[in-house]
């Protein structure tokens, strides 16, 4: 009817938060949730939310809440929702008449509202192939793939925070799943858009001060772990002198660090790289 109602549209959203204990137990409830869903995402691929920004937050904040209930259920339903909500969360990227600074800081918001749903694992097998995957760091990587510039940004910038910021409010547990979350990003957009955080890391362990140190040393050894073979495709992008031999430069040069938590965690990121390293590494020790 062209008639748009900020509080009809926020009383709307109330509607897809069901109470935990009724997940599961109602097919008929979570039929008319994925139609609920369906009905949002309709509307929203016509109406433009640039200077909306408390539902916009609303919305991504709902469909936050509705992934980590379903990512947790093992109902029938519950991989439909999911895939729903992902729909939903991506279509967002795709608003009509918004200009791509708008759509970076709505992917900004996006992953800043589901970064808690790192920490939810799930024990379920998805038997059908979908775009998107269950979890959400394959949900990113999928945003990664297909709005490749804006999603790196991102991503770049949630790994530079991550380690920069020594006033994060995560325990020391969820700090270091994010850590190995990072580097599986930051490889992703290594091999995708041939641009490595090197540099940022050589001037973070360097910084004053003795926690940005800390993460930047960590962060190297971490990625001196993980697999760095890359698709066929990507053979171009392939550096003539091995980003590990920088790393391994970065972890030596810090064992003289004058702080000796520092130290150490150069001395111990050295000694997984040898025992564990991936391909280059041990070609390179």
């Amino acid at each position: 009817c062209l008639v748009w109602n900020q509080d009809l549209v926020m009383a709307f959203f109330k509607l897809l938060n069901f109470h935990k204990k009724l997940i599961g137990e109602d097919h008929y409830l979570e039929i008319q949730l994925i139609q609920m869903l369906g009905e949002c995402k309709n509307v929203f691929n016509i109406v433009c939310l640039n200077d909306q920004e408390e539902v916009l937050e609303k919305y991504v904040e709902t469909l936050s809440v509705l992934l980590e209930n379903y990512l947790l259920s093992n109902n029938h339903s519950a991989v439909e929702i999911v895939m729903c909500c992902y729909d939903n969360l991506e279509n967002l990227c795709l608003r009509p008449l918004t200009t791509d600074k708008d759509i970076e800081d709505t992917m900004y918001l996006i992953f800043c509202r589901t970064v808690d749903l790192h920490f939810v694992s799930t024990k379920r097998r998805i038997t059908t192939k979908n775009k998107h995957g269950e979890a959400i760091s394959d949900f990113i990587l999928h945003l990664l793939s297909n709005y490749t510039l804006k999603s790196k940004n991102v991503l770049l910038k949630f790994i530079k925070s991550l380690l920069s910021n020594p006033d994060h409010k995560f325990e020391r547990e969820k700090f270091q799943k994010l850590l190995d979350v990072a580097v599986k990003y930051e490889l992703a957009i290594y091999w995708k858009c041939n641009e490595s955080i090197l540099e940022y890391l050589q001037k973070l362990v360097i910084s004053s001060d003795h926690r940005q140190r800390l993460n930047g040393v960590e962060f190297a050894g971490k990625m001196l772990l993980i697999n760095t073979t890359p698709d066929t495709s990507d053979l171009l992008n392939i550096d003539k002198v091995p980003r590990e031999v920088h790393l391994i430069k970065i972890l030596f040069e810090r064992i003289y660090d004058k702080l000796d938590n520092v130290k150490l965690k150069a001395l111990t990121s050295i000694k997984s790289a040898i025992l564990n390293g991936n391909d280059n590494t041990k070609k390179i020790f």
